[in-house]
């Protein structure tokens, strides 16, 4: 019995089908086509960018417009800080102000994710710092009062700058106002897309590549020290203005150079031409965030180490300008 179980077991592992050997794991390569790479990143920033300008330039220009409005206006016929709209217009920009705490403790709060993303966290925190300080200049008429309710409103003034500045260096190291934080290597490798991008799929000439390889190279150069790298963030500005003023025409030529070689219809000249025009922006705006990065990046960390100190200033300003009020 055990003779004819064993032969039954060799017979079937002589059949049994031989199991193939597993084949070489290949390396990975990169794929520009990759959605967690360049051109996916770089499609999620533009959007970023065009949801963003419009209705933030909407809201500030709104507020320009209170501010004007405000500063400009006999608003003693209506307000008074004491009592009514005056006094409510004081409870409305204190709270908005006090709640911009919520921002940063939802960040670092991992307790409050019920609360939602933190980046509509700071969306409020923005709009908050914006109307917190219209509302207490209305409140106290756009003008100066006693000793305790000055220090209060020279806090909040300094408080709402810091947080102007801020916003700007905070766009400076992400993409757009809610995007992620870019890292030094993404734009390094969105720059080397972009410009290959332009080098084989669009028509670039050789002279046309030879200008943006130069203005990579001297913008990518090593800051010496604190204020050649101050100087050149002011500058690069400026710069990238001028060379893509300068390779607009030349982009323009080759690219009309190209479709009469090929018998391009005009719309398809038109495409091409406004898918250049729209990775040289890039590539020129990837390589001046990438000389711009480090400074940028020390500015924002100097801002906070001095925005957080100002801030619990203006709250103890606050506490007394409340306590003065209601008490004496």
């Amino acid at each position: 019995m055990n003779t004819r179980a064993a032969a039954i077991a060799t017979a079937t592992v002589m059949e049994a089908p031989p199991v193939p050997a597993p084949r070489p794991t290949e390396p990975k390569v990169r794929d520009r086509r990759d959605p967690s790479h360049s051109a996916q990143r770089l499609h999620v920033a533009e959007i970023y960018a065009a949801t963003d300008r419009v209705p933030t330039l909407l809201f500030f220009l709104g507020a320009a417009v209170a501010l004007v409005v405000g500063a400009r206006a006999d608003l003693d016929l209506y307000i008074t800080p004491e009592y009514g709209l005056g006094y409510a217009l004081g409870i409305i920009g204190g709270s908005l102000m006090l709640a911009l705490l919520i921002y940063p403790i939802r960040k670092r709060s991992r307790g409050m994710r019920w609360l939602g993303p933190v980046r509509h966290w700071f969306r409020v925190h923005m709009i908050f710092g914006v109307l917190g300080p219209l509302a207490i200049l209305y409140h106290c008429n756009f003008s100066l009062g006693a000793t305790n309710s000055n220090v209060a409103l020279l806090c909040m003034v300094v408080v709402a700058s810091s947080g102007l500045f801020g916003r700007y260096f905070y766009t400076r190291i992400h993409y757009g106002l809610y995007g992620a934080k870019v890292t030094l290597a993404e734009l390094k490798e969105d720059a080397d897309f972009t410009r290959g991008r332009l080098q084989t799929e669009l028509a670039v000439s050789e002279r046309l590549k030879a200008r943006l390889l130069t203005f990579e190279q001297a913008a990518l150069q090593p800051a010496q020290g604190l204020v050649h790298a101050a100087w050149r963030t002011l500058t690069i500005g400026i710069h990238t203005h001028l060379i893509h003023w300068l390779c607009i025409p030349q982009l323009q030529a080759a690219i009309a150079e190209e479709a009469r070689r090929e018998g391009w219809q005009r719309a398809e000249r038109r495409r091409r031409q406004r898918e250049a025009r729209r990775y040289l922006a890039v590539y020129l705006d990837s390589v001046r965030k990438v000389a711009q990065k480090t400074l940028y990046e020390r500015l924002f960390a100097l801002w906070h180490v001095l925005h957080i100190p100002l801030f619990i200033m203006m709250v103890l300003s606050v506490i007394a300008h409340i306590v003065a009020v209601h008490v004496y």
